[in-house]
């Protein structure tokens, strides 16, 4: 096997965490740690002196999957006291070809777990979806899939989409009732969303049902209408008195909390989307509706962590690949459907 050393800093913090956990030998007064080398095909293997057994350096596995970005989940011996860390690795993206035929309609399907059941979203539990993740990590993919879904079931004119940073790029195809770019097009949408709200409200209230799915039951033609909003801190975080839009955005923002408590009673969805997993910049009352979070390619466990506030013993779920760690009651990845 031709291997070639590791980065000299990678090699330092691989260096300070065998000490940590004593995993050295003496000799002639001499330390002798660990080595840790890459082949041609990236991946890790370590030289270890004699005198540490496998089992004593499987304890280093998850500092070790810190410093490198990966999760290592065991050692192959490849003798001479040498080996290979395994790494856990996320299957690859599932096509949309592969999608059942038997999801009902309310269901959307968003790809697989990794023994094949389905992965399936239903916005009657989860009124705000928020999905998190770093530019190019793969959210516009995610929104495609959830897209083509929604259209499929309702078609495309349930749809309207915000999208401030790039000009509507990424969703320019995207079939849709609208594409919007601009704060006041953004509050037009709100205005309009809270104007049905109260129609359907009353006409609820009248027909004496409990939400928008009992009216349809009785034979009101209603649908569901789906807003999602991309770098949603830009039309949904606090503004500052004396910006040009302070107005306009503190319109938005008080709608758009009413409607996350209120508008799935009668058929409202937001979806958004947002580089900050941290989700701080936030107003509390549309986080305090958030069901389900989706973190799509998080690097690092301790990233999980200190973006989602997941415990320990989760964010060890949350690892780096084509996954997408789902994060409702308890985080899990699954395989992404590609368009």
């Amino acid at each position: 096997m031709v291997v070639k050393s590791i980065p000299n800093h990678l090699l330092e913090q691989c260096l300070v965490l065998f000490r940590a956990l004593s995993l050295y030998s003496v000799e002639s007064e001499s330390y002798m740690f660990p080595n840790i080398v890459r082949s041609k095909q990236n991946e890790l293997v370590v030289v270890a002196p004699y005198s540490i057994s496998r089992e004593k350096f499987e304890k280093a596995l998850d500092g070790l999957g810190s410093i490198f970005g990966r999760k290592f989940i065991g050692l192959e011996d490849l003798g001479n006291h040498r080996w290979l860390l395994q790494e856990y690795k996320l299957p690859e993206l599932v096509p949309y070809s592969s999608r059942p035929a038997n999801i009902p309609v309310e269901d959307y399907w968003l790809g697989t777990y990794e023994d094949g059941s389905p992965v399936v979203l239903r916005f009657e539990h989860s009124p705000v979806l928020l999905v998190a993740g770093a530019s190019g990590s793969g959210k516009t993919e995610l929104f495609k899939v959830l897209l083509r879904e929604i259209e499929q079931a309702w078609g495309s004119d349930v749809i309207t989409i915000a999208e401030g940073a790039k000009a509507g790029n990424d969703f320019r195809h995207q079939p849709c009732k609208k594409l919007v770019t601009e704060t006041d097009e953004v509050l037009a949408v709100y205005e309009h969303m809270l104007s049905l709200y109260e129609k359907r409200k009353q006409l609820i209230k009248k027909l004496d049902v409990d939400n928008w799915l009992q009216a349809r039951e009785k034979g009101v033609e209603w649908r569901p209408h789906y807003f999602l909003i991309d770098e949603c801190p830009l039309f949904l975080s606090a503004p500052k008195k004396g910006d040009d839009d302070f107005n306009e955005r503190t319109r938005i923002i008080k709608i758009a909390s009413h409607l996350a408590a209120r508008g799935r009673y009668v058929g409202l969805f937001q979806i958004l989307g947002t580089q900050d997993p941290s989700s701080t910049g936030l107003p509390s009352d549309i986080m305090n509706q958030v069901r389900l979070k989706i973190g799509y390619s998080m690097r690092t466990a301790e990233m999980s962590r200190a973006y989602f506030g997941q415990a320990s013993a989760h964010a060890a779920d949350l690892v780096r690949g084509k996954g997408i760690a789902m994060l409702g009651s308890e985080p899990r990845i699954f395989r992404g459907a590609l368009n």
